[in-house]
Protein backbone atom coordinates (compact mmCIF):
# COMPACT_ATOMS: atom_id res chain seq x y z
CA UNK A 1 0.00 0.00 0.00
CA UNK A 2 1.78 2.70 -0.84
CA UNK A 3 1.80 5.80 1.78
CA UNK A 4 0.59 9.20 1.92
CA UNK A 5 4.05 10.57 2.80
CA UNK A 6 5.05 8.75 -0.62
CA UNK A 7 1.82 10.46 -2.39
CA UNK A 8 3.37 13.58 -1.30
CA UNK A 9 6.42 13.54 -2.30
CA UNK A 10 5.10 12.44 -5.55
CA UNK A 11 2.55 15.48 -5.81
CA UNK A 12 5.50 17.76 -4.64
CA UNK A 13 7.54 16.54 -8.03
CA UNK A 14 4.83 17.09 -10.01
CA UNK A 15 4.16 20.40 -8.48
CA UNK A 16 7.63 21.85 -9.02
CA UNK A 17 7.82 20.33 -12.41
CA UNK A 18 5.03 22.50 -13.49
CA UNK A 19 5.68 25.46 -11.96
CA UNK A 20 9.58 25.70 -12.59
CA UNK A 21 9.60 23.97 -16.13
CA UNK A 22 6.58 25.60 -17.16
CA UNK A 23 6.08 29.05 -14.80
CA UNK A 24 3.59 31.36 -16.56
CA UNK A 25 1.87 28.56 -18.80
CA UNK A 26 -1.84 29.87 -19.12
CA UNK A 27 -3.47 26.04 -20.16
CA UNK A 28 -1.75 25.04 -16.98
CA UNK A 29 -3.16 27.27 -14.67
CA UNK A 30 -6.05 26.12 -13.13
CA UNK A 31 -4.46 22.21 -13.31
CA UNK A 32 -1.52 23.93 -10.87
CA UNK A 33 -4.18 25.64 -8.47
CA UNK A 34 -5.83 22.28 -8.41
CA UNK A 35 -2.49 20.35 -7.54
CA UNK A 36 -1.24 22.34 -5.21
CA UNK A 37 -5.06 22.49 -3.05
CA UNK A 38 -4.88 18.54 -3.30
CA UNK A 39 -1.19 18.72 -1.81
CA UNK A 40 -2.18 21.50 0.68
CA UNK A 41 -5.45 18.76 1.46
CA UNK A 42 -2.72 15.83 2.26
CA UNK A 43 -0.17 17.90 4.13
CA UNK A 44 -3.22 19.43 6.52
CA UNK A 45 -4.66 15.82 7.23
CA UNK A 46 -0.90 14.55 7.18
CA UNK A 47 0.00 17.19 9.77
CA UNK A 48 1.87 15.64 12.70
CA UNK A 49 5.28 18.00 13.06
CA UNK A 50 5.42 21.84 11.56
CA UNK A 51 8.50 24.32 11.65
CA UNK A 52 7.66 26.47 14.17
CA UNK A 53 10.23 29.21 12.94
CA UNK A 54 8.02 29.11 9.64
CA UNK A 55 4.83 28.74 11.58
CA UNK A 56 5.16 32.35 13.46
CA UNK A 57 6.28 34.41 10.25
CA UNK A 58 3.33 32.83 8.35
CA UNK A 59 1.31 33.75 10.81
CA UNK A 60 2.79 37.27 11.49
CA UNK A 61 2.64 37.53 7.17
CA UNK A 62 -0.93 36.58 7.76
CA UNK A 63 -1.64 38.59 10.01
CA UNK A 64 -0.39 41.90 8.02
CA UNK A 65 -2.10 40.92 5.41
CA UNK A 66 -5.51 40.84 6.41
CA UNK A 67 -5.00 44.35 7.78
CA UNK A 68 -3.31 45.19 4.29
CA UNK A 69 -6.15 43.81 2.62
CA UNK A 70 -8.73 45.57 4.89
CA UNK A 71 -7.37 48.27 3.73
CA UNK A 72 -7.20 48.03 0.58
CA UNK A 73 -10.88 46.81 0.70
CA UNK A 74 -11.70 50.43 2.38
CA UNK A 75 -9.83 52.36 -0.60
CA UNK A 76 -11.73 50.33 -3.68
CA UNK A 77 -8.38 49.77 -5.24
CA UNK A 78 -8.48 47.15 -7.72
CA UNK A 79 -5.83 45.11 -6.59
CA UNK A 80 -7.09 44.69 -2.95
CA UNK A 81 -7.85 40.75 -3.51
CA UNK A 82 -5.23 39.70 -5.97
CA UNK A 83 -2.64 41.19 -3.70
CA UNK A 84 -4.49 39.97 -0.47
CA UNK A 85 -4.60 36.27 -1.86
CA UNK A 86 -0.95 36.48 -2.16
CA UNK A 87 -0.46 37.70 1.99
CA UNK A 88 -3.33 35.55 3.43
CA UNK A 89 -4.50 32.46 1.33
CA UNK A 90 -1.13 31.50 -0.36
CA UNK A 91 0.93 30.96 2.89
CA UNK A 92 -1.54 28.75 4.19
CA UNK A 93 -1.50 26.48 1.22
CA UNK A 94 2.63 26.61 1.38
CA UNK A 95 2.74 25.66 4.83
CA UNK A 96 0.23 22.87 4.97
CA UNK A 97 2.29 21.83 1.47
CA UNK A 98 5.59 21.33 2.53
CA UNK A 99 6.46 22.53 6.50
CA UNK A 100 6.17 18.93 7.60
CA UNK A 101 8.63 17.67 4.71
CA UNK A 102 11.84 16.82 5.21
CA UNK A 103 14.46 18.90 3.92
CA UNK A 104 16.22 16.47 1.63
CA UNK A 105 12.43 15.61 -0.05
CA UNK A 106 12.44 18.46 -1.37
CA UNK A 107 16.62 19.33 -2.37
CA UNK A 108 15.63 16.21 -4.26
CA UNK A 109 12.37 17.61 -5.68
CA UNK A 110 14.26 20.95 -6.56
CA UNK A 111 17.55 19.65 -8.27
CA UNK A 112 15.26 16.86 -10.00
CA UNK A 113 13.11 19.80 -11.66
CA UNK A 114 15.99 22.02 -11.90
CA UNK A 115 18.06 19.36 -14.12
CA UNK A 116 14.66 19.52 -16.60
CA UNK A 117 14.74 23.23 -16.90
CA UNK A 118 18.37 23.07 -18.00
CA UNK A 119 17.53 20.07 -20.44
CA UNK A 120 14.42 22.09 -21.63
CA UNK A 121 16.23 24.83 -22.58
CA UNK A 122 18.82 23.40 -24.40
CA UNK A 123 16.79 21.73 -26.20
CA UNK A 124 14.67 24.41 -27.14
CA UNK A 125 17.56 26.76 -28.05
CA UNK A 126 19.70 23.54 -30.26
CA UNK A 127 15.67 22.94 -31.93
CA UNK A 128 15.25 26.92 -32.80
CA UNK A 129 18.62 27.52 -33.74
CA UNK A 130 18.88 23.73 -36.46
CA UNK A 131 14.97 24.54 -36.94
CA UNK A 132 14.36 28.01 -37.02
CA UNK A 133 10.69 27.29 -35.24
CA UNK A 134 10.14 26.99 -31.43
CA UNK A 135 10.10 23.57 -29.70
CA UNK A 136 7.07 23.94 -26.81
CA UNK A 137 4.33 21.66 -25.61
CA UNK A 138 1.84 24.72 -24.95
CA UNK A 139 0.73 27.66 -27.28
CA UNK A 140 1.14 29.98 -24.78
CA UNK A 141 4.99 29.39 -24.58
CA UNK A 142 7.11 31.93 -25.91
CA UNK A 143 10.87 30.76 -27.35
CA UNK A 144 13.11 32.58 -29.57
CA UNK A 145 16.39 33.22 -30.68
CA UNK A 146 17.60 36.30 -32.14
CA UNK A 147 20.45 36.26 -34.56
CA UNK A 148 22.19 39.87 -34.48
CA UNK A 149 25.56 41.40 -35.87
CA UNK A 150 28.15 39.72 -33.88
CA UNK A 151 25.70 38.05 -30.44
CA UNK A 152 22.76 36.51 -30.51
CA UNK A 153 19.85 36.15 -27.59
CA UNK A 154 17.86 33.69 -26.74
CA UNK A 155 14.35 33.92 -24.54
CA UNK A 156 11.77 31.16 -23.29
CA UNK A 157 9.07 31.47 -20.64
CA UNK A 158 11.70 29.13 -18.04
CA UNK A 159 14.30 31.95 -17.91
CA UNK A 160 12.34 33.80 -15.09
CA UNK A 161 12.85 31.29 -12.91
CA UNK A 162 16.67 30.86 -13.58
CA UNK A 163 18.03 33.70 -11.00
CA UNK A 164 16.31 32.19 -8.70
CA UNK A 165 17.19 28.69 -9.59
CA UNK A 166 21.27 29.67 -10.33
CA UNK A 167 20.95 30.99 -5.98
CA UNK A 168 19.51 27.70 -5.09
CA UNK A 169 22.04 25.16 -7.01
CA UNK A 170 24.95 27.68 -5.98
CA UNK A 171 24.27 27.66 -2.05
CA UNK A 172 22.98 23.98 -2.46
CA UNK A 173 26.35 23.17 -3.95
CA UNK A 174 28.06 24.82 -0.79
CA UNK A 175 26.07 23.76 2.24
CA UNK A 176 25.75 20.24 0.66
CA UNK A 177 29.35 19.61 -0.90
CA UNK A 178 27.80 17.75 -3.77
CA UNK A 179 29.28 17.98 -7.28
CA UNK A 180 25.88 17.78 -8.89
CA UNK A 181 24.61 21.08 -7.81
CA UNK A 182 27.61 22.89 -8.95
CA UNK A 183 27.19 20.83 -12.36
CA UNK A 184 23.62 22.35 -12.79
CA UNK A 185 24.97 25.83 -11.94
CA UNK A 186 27.17 25.68 -14.16
CA UNK A 187 24.53 24.61 -16.92
CA UNK A 188 22.59 27.67 -15.77
CA UNK A 189 25.31 30.24 -15.50
CA UNK A 190 26.37 29.05 -19.43
CA UNK A 191 22.74 29.69 -20.64
CA UNK A 192 22.32 32.77 -17.84
CA UNK A 193 24.55 34.74 -20.76
CA UNK A 194 23.52 33.14 -23.83
CA UNK A 195 20.22 35.10 -22.56
CA UNK A 196 21.75 38.68 -22.30
CA UNK A 197 19.62 39.10 -19.56
CA UNK A 198 20.76 40.99 -16.90
CA UNK A 199 18.78 40.05 -14.23
CA UNK A 200 20.22 36.92 -14.70
CA UNK A 201 23.85 38.20 -15.39
CA UNK A 202 23.03 40.42 -12.50
CA UNK A 203 22.30 37.20 -10.30
CA UNK A 204 26.01 35.66 -11.30
CA UNK A 205 27.74 38.02 -9.63
CA UNK A 206 26.41 38.98 -7.20
CA UNK A 207 26.75 34.84 -6.45
CA UNK A 208 30.54 35.10 -7.05
CA UNK A 209 30.63 38.43 -4.69
CA UNK A 210 28.78 36.68 -1.97
CA UNK A 211 30.58 33.39 -1.77
CA UNK A 212 33.83 34.01 -2.48
CA UNK A 213 35.55 33.20 0.36
CA UNK A 214 33.56 29.80 -0.12
CA UNK A 215 34.75 29.71 -3.68
CA UNK A 216 38.19 29.92 -2.68
CA UNK A 217 37.95 27.27 0.25
CA UNK A 218 36.12 25.15 -0.83
CA UNK A 219 37.28 24.08 -4.56
CA UNK A 220 40.19 21.71 -5.07
CA UNK A 221 42.55 22.43 -7.70
CA UNK A 222 40.84 19.68 -10.48
CA UNK A 223 37.80 21.99 -9.82
CA UNK A 224 39.70 25.13 -10.15
CA UNK A 225 41.41 24.04 -13.31
CA UNK A 226 37.74 23.27 -14.32
CA UNK A 227 36.19 26.44 -13.72
CA UNK A 228 39.29 28.23 -15.37
CA UNK A 229 38.70 26.37 -18.44
CA UNK A 230 34.72 27.25 -18.34
CA UNK A 231 36.25 31.17 -17.73
CA UNK A 232 38.40 30.67 -20.99
CA UNK A 233 36.03 29.15 -22.78
CA UNK A 234 32.70 31.51 -22.11
CA UNK A 235 35.43 34.99 -22.75
CA UNK A 236 36.86 33.15 -26.76
CA UNK A 237 33.27 32.65 -27.33
CA UNK A 238 31.63 35.84 -25.78
CA UNK A 239 34.37 38.03 -26.29
CA UNK A 240 32.67 40.42 -29.11
CA UNK A 241 32.61 44.22 -28.83
CA UNK A 242 28.96 43.91 -30.12
CA UNK A 243 27.88 41.26 -27.54
CA UNK A 244 29.64 43.01 -24.38
CA UNK A 245 28.45 46.31 -25.91
CA UNK A 246 24.19 44.87 -25.76
CA UNK A 247 25.16 43.54 -22.40
CA UNK A 248 26.71 46.99 -21.26
CA UNK A 249 23.35 48.51 -22.70
CA UNK A 250 21.28 46.44 -20.67
CA UNK A 251 22.53 48.24 -17.49
CA UNK A 252 22.13 51.59 -19.03
CA UNK A 253 19.16 53.40 -17.56
CA UNK A 254 19.40 56.15 -20.49
CA UNK A 255 15.96 57.04 -21.90
CA UNK A 256 15.94 55.35 -25.16
CA UNK A 257 18.22 52.95 -24.58
CA UNK A 258 16.69 50.11 -23.38
CA UNK A 259 12.61 49.60 -22.93
CA UNK A 260 12.84 47.68 -20.12
CA UNK A 261 15.08 49.86 -18.15
CA UNK A 262 13.20 53.13 -19.59
CA UNK A 263 9.58 51.47 -18.49
CA UNK A 264 11.47 50.94 -15.04
CA UNK A 265 12.46 54.34 -14.26
CA UNK A 266 8.95 55.89 -14.93
CA UNK A 267 7.60 53.45 -12.98
CA UNK A 268 10.26 54.39 -10.40
CA UNK A 269 9.59 58.30 -10.95
CA UNK A 270 5.77 57.47 -10.65
CA UNK A 271 5.29 54.97 -7.46
CA UNK A 272 7.74 57.54 -5.66
CA UNK A 273 5.63 60.47 -6.49
CA UNK A 274 2.72 58.66 -5.22
CA UNK A 275 4.81 57.47 -1.98
CA UNK A 276 5.15 61.27 -1.17
CA UNK A 277 1.50 61.84 -1.34
CA UNK A 278 0.84 59.20 1.18
CA UNK A 279 4.29 58.16 3.10
CA UNK A 280 3.14 56.45 6.09
CA UNK A 281 0.04 53.77 5.40
CA UNK A 282 0.23 54.08 1.43
CA UNK A 283 -2.62 54.29 -1.37
CA UNK A 284 -3.89 50.63 -0.21
CA UNK A 285 -2.78 47.08 -1.08
CA UNK A 286 -3.57 46.63 -4.86
CA UNK A 287 -3.41 50.27 -5.86
CA UNK A 288 -2.49 51.75 -9.03
CA UNK A 289 0.28 54.69 -9.99
CA UNK A 290 -2.10 56.03 -12.87
CA UNK A 291 -2.91 59.05 -11.34
CA UNK A 292 0.98 59.83 -11.35
CA UNK A 293 1.79 58.71 -14.86
CA UNK A 294 2.06 55.26 -14.88
CA UNK A 295 0.51 51.85 -15.81
CA UNK A 296 2.41 48.54 -16.50
CA UNK A 297 -0.68 46.45 -17.22
CA UNK A 298 -4.55 47.48 -18.09
CA UNK A 299 -5.45 44.18 -17.13
CA UNK A 300 -3.42 44.32 -13.78
CA UNK A 301 -3.22 48.14 -12.88
CA UNK A 302 -1.57 47.32 -9.53
CA UNK A 303 1.07 45.35 -11.13
CA UNK A 304 4.85 46.60 -11.82
CA UNK A 305 7.95 45.26 -12.79
CA UNK A 306 9.38 47.24 -9.99
CA UNK A 307 7.67 45.33 -7.23
CA UNK A 308 9.43 46.49 -3.82
CA UNK A 309 8.88 50.23 -4.88
CA UNK A 310 5.27 49.06 -5.93
CA UNK A 311 4.74 47.68 -2.78
CA UNK A 312 6.06 50.84 -0.62
CA UNK A 313 3.83 53.38 -2.80
CA UNK A 314 0.62 51.13 -1.92
CA UNK A 315 0.86 49.87 1.90
CA UNK A 316 2.91 53.03 3.08
CA UNK A 317 6.24 53.34 4.82
CA UNK A 318 4.88 51.97 8.09
CA UNK A 319 3.93 48.54 7.38
CA UNK A 320 6.81 47.93 5.14
CA UNK A 321 9.29 48.80 7.52
CA UNK A 322 7.23 46.00 9.69
CA UNK A 323 7.55 43.40 7.10
CA UNK A 324 11.35 44.52 6.32
CA UNK A 325 11.54 43.67 9.93
CA UNK A 326 10.41 40.58 10.31
CA UNK A 327 12.47 39.04 6.86
CA UNK A 328 15.65 40.77 8.77
CA UNK A 329 14.87 39.05 11.46
CA UNK A 330 14.45 35.61 10.07
CA UNK A 331 17.50 36.00 7.71
CA UNK A 332 20.05 36.22 11.30
CA UNK A 333 19.06 33.32 11.90
CA UNK A 334 19.57 31.42 8.47
CA UNK A 335 22.93 29.11 8.10
CA UNK A 336 25.43 32.40 7.04
CA UNK A 337 25.79 30.27 3.89
CA UNK A 338 22.06 30.54 2.54
CA UNK A 339 22.00 34.44 3.97
CA UNK A 340 23.47 35.18 -0.07
CA UNK A 341 21.00 32.99 -1.67
CA UNK A 342 18.28 34.91 0.39
CA UNK A 343 19.41 38.71 -0.72
CA UNK A 344 19.73 36.97 -4.26
CA UNK A 345 15.73 36.03 -4.31
CA UNK A 346 14.95 38.98 -2.50
CA UNK A 347 16.46 41.55 -4.56
CA UNK A 348 15.52 39.75 -7.79
CA UNK A 349 12.07 38.66 -6.63
CA UNK A 350 11.41 42.51 -5.37
CA UNK A 351 12.81 43.89 -8.82
CA UNK A 352 10.30 41.92 -10.98
CA UNK A 353 6.29 40.83 -10.19
CA UNK A 354 7.84 37.09 -9.79
CA UNK A 355 5.94 37.51 -6.20
CA UNK A 356 2.49 38.78 -7.37
CA UNK A 357 1.98 35.02 -8.97
CA UNK A 358 1.22 32.33 -7.09
CA UNK A 359 3.43 30.19 -8.72
CA UNK A 360 6.07 32.70 -8.23
CA UNK A 361 5.41 32.47 -4.67
CA UNK A 362 7.37 29.27 -4.59
CA UNK A 363 10.72 30.94 -4.30
CA UNK A 364 9.96 32.81 -1.68
CA UNK A 365 8.47 29.86 0.42
CA UNK A 366 11.87 27.69 -0.76
CA UNK A 367 13.98 30.45 0.93
CA UNK A 368 12.19 30.71 3.51
CA UNK A 369 12.45 26.94 4.31
CA UNK A 370 16.07 26.95 4.43
CA UNK A 371 15.37 27.94 7.94
CA UNK A 372 15.13 24.25 8.92
CA UNK A 373 19.08 24.05 8.48
CA UNK A 374 20.70 25.04 11.70
CA UNK A 375 22.40 28.35 12.36
CA UNK A 376 25.84 28.39 12.10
Amino acid sequence: MVSIKKIKILLINITFILFLVFPMVVELLYLKFALFLVLATVGFFSLNTYNKKLFYYFLLYVFMGLILMWYGYIRGTPGWDKLGLLLTFWPVLYFFSFSNLKQESINNALYLTTLLVVLYTISQFLYFVFYLEPLRFFDSEIVGVGFYDGFFEFTAFQLNTFPFLLAFSFGSYFFLKQKRWLILYIALAILSFISLRKGLILANFLLVFFYRKEIVSFLNIKLKIFFFLIIICSVIIFFNTNYINEIITGFNFQDNINDSNSARVEQFISLMKGFFDSPFFGHGLGSSAEAYGSVRSPEEPWSYELFFVAMLFQIGLIPYLILALIISLFYFKLNKLFQGVWFIVFVIGFTNPTFIRFDGFLFLFLAFNYLKYKHV
